[in-house]
């Protein structure tokens, strides 16, 4: 009987522990978990769970969603864990307007920061066109240009992160499936507007018109950089090099540079009148600067073409005809043509030679030095039909003009160097009919015309002496 007595109640001991091992079983977790990003359609993205278990090997939890008996098996960095239950429900509330929120990035090695601070080391580097998972956003903030939010992101293999949203783009999924973008923002560049709205033109192109030097040979309309934006094309011209590009599109690659996607140009910026141009050429890297001009460039050419013909008019109207007792007599026209009777004296001192012909055209394209342009009119060349060219600085009297020959050794650029010769050979003439010229002009005038003739007589006489 003791022994009966003994085995019943083993028996029960058995039952009881059997019925707690049960329940204990039913409700045993280790925690609570929302659903960060769920990969698995029968589970929703911030739903409220049980964690049941932890694999340490696999990285995984076993979760239970609330109320019901399904379990999934999710990666850790997908649940984000709690040990109360009231900690899980009070984040799932808080999550619950960026449940539904995603992202993708627009522009490649997108840093993610540890912390919502442009300055915070960098977690994570992203790919261009990449998704993520928005979990929250901070205040409107400002960052250089830049006005936007910082977005606490979730990557796909686990890394949490802050990702400031301009090369962003947020966006929800309605039913239809279809992408409502969240942070739309006006994606315009005024500095790119300008830059395809202005006309680029070398920079040397501003640095003659502050010197009041235009050189019509190289200041063209031709010349410059050109963009045609619904063509896709960028064109640069200058002297030395002709390159056509077509350019698939503009990205930005900073504050205030551009790449042509497709090309080798890269534009930077530096102001709305100033730009740099890197581009390679014959498998040189090359890097030029462009200026945008306020005013037409036909017109400016203009402008100068009517300077030329004034100088020229200045000899026709006080000739058109120059005689010189050493130099012979010059015979200006309208068109520009000259004829030179009884050069010899140029000829004898190396200027030109027998066969330079008497007649061609005269020029006025190129010009006197900075510290010397204030002592002569301008710099006329002469041009023989044969070919052979002279050029002198010069200086017009109502009398007549003196010339000054330049040497082509003096002569860079068009820019006469210097008037410092070491045999300089200067000629004096005189314009016809000097009683046209009222008797009472002023003394300086007499003085300078009475100096012009004195040099013309003094210079024959040398030549005859």
């Amino acid at each position: 009987m003791q022994k009966q007595g003994s085995l019943k109640k083993t028996l029960f001991m058995i039952s009881i522990l059997t019925i707690l091992f049960s329940l204990s079983g039913c409700n045993r977790r280790i925690g609570h978990g929302v659903v960060l990003w769920s990969d698995q359609e029968e589970l929703s993205t911030g739903a409220i769970t049980d964690i049941l278990s932890e694999s340490k090997i696999r990285k995984t939890y076993i979760v239970q969603v609330k109320g019901t008996k399904d379990r999934f098996e999710l990666p850790l960095w997908r649940v984000k864990f709690f040990e109360k239950s009231a900690a899980a429900e009070e984040f799932a509330a808080t999550f619950e307007e960026w449940q539904p929120i995603y992202a993708f990035t627009t522009k490649a090695s997108l840093p993610m920061r540890e912390r919502a601070d442009a300055s915070s080391e960098r977690v994570y580097k992203l790919r261009e066109g990449q998704e993520i998972k928005v979990l929250n956003r901070g205040d409107m903030v400002e960052i250089g240009r830049f006005k936007g939010y910082w977005y606490e992101v979730l990557t796909g293999d686990g890394t949490i992160g802050y990702c400031f949203d301009a090369y962003l783009t947020v966006y929800s999924l309605n039913d239809k499936q279809e992408m409502i973008v969240q942070n739309e923002k006006d994606t315009s560049d005024p500095q790119l507007d300008n830059f395809f709205n202005s006309e680029w033109r070398p920079e040397w192109f501003q640095d003659m018109l502050s010197r009041g030097q235009i050189d019509l040979k190289l200041f063209r309309p031709d010349y410059g950089l050109f963009l045609d934006k619904e063509a896709g094309t960028i064109t640069l011209n200058t002297p030395e090099r002709a390159v056509q590009s077509t350019f698939d599109s503009v990205t930005r690659i900073g504050a205030n540079r551009y790449d042509f996607a497709g090309t080798s140009f890269r534009i930077t910026i530096n102001s709305e009148n100033f730009i740099s141009v890197q581009y390679k050429h014959e498998g040189l890297e090359i890097s030029e600067a462009f200026i945008s001009l306020k005013a037409d460039i036909n017109e400016l050419i203009a402008n100068e073409s009517e300077r030329r013909e004034g100088l020229l008019a200045a000899f026709m109207n006080r000739g058109p005809e120059m005689s010189s007792q050493a130099y012979g007599t010059i015979l200006f026209e309208n068109s520009g043509r000259f004829t030179w009777i009884d050069k010899s004296s140029l000829i004898s001192q190396q200027i030109l030679t027998v066969s330079s012909g008497n007649s061609g055209r005269v020029s006025f394209d190129i010009f006197p030095q900075t510290r010397i342009e204030s002592h002569y009119d301008a710099v006329m060349t002469f041009h023989f039909d044969s070919g052979e060219t002279a050029d002198f600085l010069y200086s017009i009297r109502d009398a007549g003009a003196s010339l000054l020959y330049v040497h082509p050794r003096y002569i860079e650029k068009r820019i006469v160097t210097s008037d410092q010769f070491f045999d300089p050979i200067q000629m004096y003439f005189t314009f016809p009919d000097k009683s046209q010229f009222s008797e009472g002009k002023e003394s300086d005038s007499e003085s300078d015309d009475a100096e012009i003739l004195a040099a013309d007589a003094e210079e024959s006489a040398v030549r005859e002496g």
